[in-house]
């Protein structure tokens, strides 16, 4: 009778078991489900500016635009010129510097998005207007089947348009007109550089001067007058008289009462303290002013010479893809 009682009771002990085992992972993720729910509470989402959205790998189609404009822009590249995996770990860097605020806030406007896409669409004609030519050429073999009173009349055709291009022959205008060009940011960038170099290698030039000469003055000083040895009778009996000396014109200095002032400084004469110090004081602020004002206006000039510049080859891109497709139109 005793041993089934110690059979059922280790029975029960080898069947609670399992149970504690079973249940010891849920009460584990549960706990770490909780911690990640906490740490996402703790997340504060960034808010973008004009209330956009945040960014993902999926939002590639529909961002192309815009990215391929940021790419000319801020990289100085052609979406078109790069593989595949540059154009991904690209749109990643994008995307991180979208959702994390980074981006000028000119990026987040919705008009930047859509003139991007219309240079986008404008890009895509004209592509697809220079691969058409292509598929042109490959048209059917009736054209090999000509007679020939039609080749006769092709070959007048081309002598009379070799006669006009001969009419037209001679040297071609000038596209821009002699003289200083408006600088560009990379020439002003480069000014600037040197101007900074300039100024610290000029401080630097002083500070070394400076340095030396404290140094030559303190030699003078010691071969006039030598200092006694440190910690000696005569280096303290030195220190003692010093200290009396400094006491002696301070204790002059407030028995003679007031301190003379100058009669420019108490009326505002033409010592550096009056009213032409503060006149100079005044010119010099306003010329750095001045000089502010001018190296902004320089910089907006070059954006806007860029600028138009891109415009103008956009332009003459767009005329060279209507004259073909105008040709193609013709045929």
């Amino acid at each position: 009778m005793q041993s089934n009682t110690l059979d059922s009771h280790k029975g029960r002990k080898r069947s609670r078991s399992p149970h504690r085992d079973d249940r010891s992972p849920s009460r584990r993720k549960h706990h770490h489900h909780h911690h990640g729910h906490h740490r996402s509470r703790q997340e504060t989402p960034v808010r973008l500016p004009y209330a956009r959205e945040p960014l993902g790998k999926g939002d590639f189609q529909a961002f192309t635009p815009l990215f391929a404009e940021y790419l000319d822009v801020q990289k100085q590249l052609s979406i078109e010129d790069l593989t595949e995996d540059e154009i991904k770990g690209r749109f990643k860097s994008f995307v991180g510097k979208w959702n994390r605020k980074e981006l000028a806030e000119g990026w987040y406007e919705p008009g930047m998005m859509e003139r991007a896409v219309e240079r986008w669409q404008a890009r895509e004609v004209t592509d697809r207007a220079a691969s058409r030519p292509t598929a042109v050429t490959s048209a059917p073999r009736a054209v090999e089947r000509h007679t020939a009173k039609d080749e006769d009349e092709h070959a007048e055709e081309e002598e009379d348009e070799d006669e006009d291009e001969e009419d037209n022959y001679g040297p071609a205008l000038p596209k821009k007109s002699a003289g200083p060009s408006i600088p560009s940011l990379q020439d002003l960038q480069h000014c600037s550089e040197l101007l900074h170099s300039d100024r610290s290698a000029h401080a630097a030039d002083r500070r070394h001067s400076l340095l030396q000469d404290r140094t030559l003055q303190k030699e003078r000083l010691l071969e006039l007058a030598p200092r006694a040895d440190p910690g000696s009778r005569e280096r303290q009996l030195e220190k003692k008289r010093e200290v009396t000396a400094t006491n002696r014109v301070f204790g002059e200095a407030k028995e003679a009462g007031m301190e003379e002032v100058g009669e420019g400084e108490l009326m505002g004469g033409d010592e550096e303290g009056g009213l032409a110090g503060y006149k100079a004081k005044l010119k010099a602020k306003e010329k750095v002013k001045n000089e502010r004002e001018i190296r902004k206006e320089e910089v907006l000039r070059a954006r806007a010479a860029e600028r138009e510049e891109r415009i103008a080859a956009h332009r003459q891109k767009e005329d060279k893809t209507m004259e073909m497709l105008r040709g193609l139109a013709r045929e």
